[in-house]
């Protein structure tokens, strides 16, 4: 599935599916990744998220998705990804130019200075997003569930849940690795085949 083309440079980002198939969390997660960055590199790099589509979205339905982006995005989400971007960036520059590691980290503290108060930029984008793939009513009902104490906690611990999960599919994923390729050794071990 190709999500969008990174302006000027002609070159798609893509995202390949089939190999994670059977795990919908995961997917998920890695397809809101790739759009994060995406959608990132885009604003980080002065230029316009291109118009999600010329379909035409109600006043209300909008408004309807814009409070589900603030309701959603309680967890600091906008935040967090920036910091993270600045740490990236950071590090990769203090890596290459030790002797600059103080400067560096206090241009971070600037450059990072420059991106507060900007999330409504990228808010935006989403709730237009969210405006195709909901009805107003089922907009309304999103944001009722998260406006409510159950929608709040599920808001409030998505990211250590994310995190949990991640941790878990990594040791799956490790485990599975390792259990694979001695299965698949012994496989062909029995078939006259010594690796």
């Amino acid at each position: 599935m190709v999500l969008g083309k990174a302006v000027g440079s002609g070159k798609a980002v893509v995202l390949v599916g089939g190999f994670i198939r059977g795990n919908k969390v995961k997917q998920k997660m890695i397809k809101s990744k790739i759009l994060i960055s995406v959608v990132l590199a885009f604003g980080v790099s002065g230029a316009s998220v291109p118009a999600v589509s010329a379909q035409e979205i109600s006043p209300e339905q909008l408004a309807m998705a814009s409070q589900f982006v603030d309701l959603k995005m309680r967890s600091r989400f906008y935040e967090r990804a920036v910091m993270e971007t600045a740490a990236n960036a950071s590090r990769t520059l203090a890596g290459q130019n030790p002797e600059f590691s103080a400067d560096i980290a206090q241009a971070s503290v600037d450059v990072v200075g420059e991106y507060v108060g900007r999330q409504g930029e990228l808010y935006d984008q989403f709730a237009r997003i969210y405006s195709l793939q909901f009805t107003l009513e089922e907009l309304t009902q999103l944001v009722a569930f998260f406006d409510s104490e159950l929608g709040r906690k599920l808001q409030d611990t998505d990211t250590a849940v994310a995190d949990q999960l991640g941790l878990a599919v990594r040791v799956w994923s490790s485990n599975l690795n390792t259990e694979f390729m001695s299965r698949l050794r012994a496989n062909l071990r029995e078939k006259g085949h010594e690796f």
